[in-house]
């Protein structure tokens, strides 16, 4: 209608939210209210508009006789009604106007608050990545250090984390079952020791009676067994040395928790959980004089 505000497209009013961003909540209210004084003035002077133009029909009392004379009631009636429309539709566009001016600044007011938020919640974020790189930068240093250590332990090179946890995982294994394999060659030693001092002592009785039994068949059998037992022991003590040189491990001490392992220059403790059998520490040290890492 001609004369009436047209109510702001969808991308006007985009373009409204985005320049009233920034603005102050008093600013828009203000705006709001002038905006709505505004309307109120433009229907005020349109609604005088017309009546002037009216009256200025009828400039003279000749004119205002012949327009009284020639008007049709039912045609001004009608025309009236047409005015009061025409009047009523302006208004409800003007509402309609005034609702989507609020609407979009309720919108910009939403709008700016997200973005606070937004803004809250990235500051928040930009801390927790800053501690958690410095933590991240921390660890790989101490992992750093780690790999060193290992890598002159074991003389191996160790190219990521996975291959270092493989390390030491088939080190724990390796150490486990040589810590198995030294009680049983312990306990073998044992019954060897037992067996021996048995046949010594039954060996020294034989030897008594040496004088008057020297053609019996038993003290033979019993003298080859002391012999067999004798070879048995040396071949344990050339396998423990075949051991230690094929892996270069050495066993030192073996306590309820921990046990001590020669590996060339150094001298490795390992303790271990004695319930799950598990390498819970590692602890490296040169065995020669003024030299531990």
């Amino acid at each position: 209608m001609e004369g009436t505000r047209a109510v702001p497209s969808p991308l006007e009013s985009d373009r409204l939210r985005e320049a009233a961003k920034n603005v102050d909540t008093d600013e828009l209210e203000s705006l709001r209210r002038k905006i709505i004084e505004l309307e109120r003035e433009f229907l005020l002077a349109q609604v005088q508009q017309q009546v002037i133009s009216d009256l200025e029909a009828t400039t003279s009392l000749a004119s205002l006789t012949a327009h009284l004379a020639n008007m049709n009631v039912a045609e001004s009636r009608a025309v009236m009604l047409t005015r009061k429309k025409q009047l009523w539709a302006t208004c409800h566009e003007r509402d309609l106007a005034v609702r989507q001016v609020q609407d979009t600044l309720g919108q910009i007011d939403v709008t700016r608050q997200a973005l606070q938020h937004a803004e809250a919640d990235a500051n928040a974020v930009a801390v927790a990545n800053a501690a958690a790189r410095d933590e991240w930068k921390a660890l790989q240093k101490r992992n750093t250090q780690k790999k060193t250590v290992l890598e002159m332990a074991f003389n191996v090179q160790i190219t990521n984390e996975q291959s270092c946890a493989d390390l030491l995982e088939r080190q724990a294994a390796a150490m486990q079952e040589d810590h198995e394999r030294e009680h049983a060659l312990d306990d073998q030693i044992l019954d060897l020791t037992a067996q021996v001092k048995q046949s010594y002592e039954v060996l020294e009785q034989l030897r008594q009676d040496a004088t008057r039994q020297a053609e019996d068949v038993h003290i033979l059998e019993q003298t080859k067994k002391y012999a067999h037992l004798n070879e048995i022991m040396q071949w344990y003590i050339e396998m423990q040395a075949l051991v230690t040189h094929l892996t270069g491990l050495r066993v030192l001490r073996v306590e309820a928790s921990h046990f001590d392992v020669q590996v060339g220059d150094f001298e490795l403790r390992m303790v271990m959980d004695p319930d799950s059998i598990k390498l819970q520490q590692v602890q490296v040290r040169s065995s020669k004089p003024n030299k531990v890492f």
